[in-house]
């Protein structure tokens, strides 16, 4: 209905898609993590899956390493702006490390759309509450210049509020 009111166009597709496992550098690129992938078989395979993303939003789609944390992306990392992206840390006994340092290490080796290396800050999530959850700085909202960065009253809250002061 939206779209006769503005006056733009309307697409329908098949595309199931989480809005946290979407970060879109908002210049020709959106990245995910491979949940999306598993998300939409049978309906769409990987490549017809990429085609769908091109085809409909124009960006190339991204797949990033899926981290046992989520299956969102901004629970381990945060594109900023479109080469700038705070990716999460945790000790190297995590179950998460391996995946984001593989995250990382893509990352570190691809060119932002913007033709530029991709700046890489890294912040220290908080540890796993005791009733097992995953905190996360990255899972973060940014509107207006402004940043609203979870904060979970613990030691790393200050060094986190750094990062992305750093970042920005």
């Amino acid at each position: 209905i939206l779209h006769r009111l503005w006056g733009t166009d309307y697409y329908e597709t098949s595309i199931d898609v989480q809005g946290g496992n979407l970060c879109n550098d908002g210049i020709g690129r959106v990245f995910c993590l491979e949940s999306i992938v598993k998300e939409n078989q049978p309906t769409l395979n990987d490549e017809q899956l990429r085609q769908a993303f091109w085809d409909y939003l124009n960006v190339e789609m991204i797949i990033l390493p899926e981290p046992p944390i989520s299956p969102h992306l901004d629970m381990c990392a945060k594109l900023v702006d479109p080469e700038t992206w705070i990716i999460g840390q945790w000790p190297q006994n995590d179950p998460n490390t391996p995946y984001v340092e593989e995250m990382v290490s893509i990352l570190s080796n691809m060119t932002a759309s913007t033709g530029n290396a991709y700046k890489i800050f890294r912040i220290q999530q908080p540890d796993r509450r005791s009733d097992g959850f995953w905190c996360s700085y990255t899972n973060a909202y940014m509107q207006n210049g402004k940043v609203l960065v979870p904060l979970y009253n613990v030691e790393q809250d200050t060094a986190a509020l750094a990062v992305f002061q750093q970042a920005l």
